[in-house]
């Protein structure tokens, strides 16, 4: 990733896939 780390994106990533 690059120095600026999207919060959505890494929350997306870490948070289970939801319905």
């Amino acid at each position: 990733m690059d120095g600026w780390i999207d919060p959505t994106s890494t929350l997306a990533a870490v948070t289970p896939a939801r319905p």
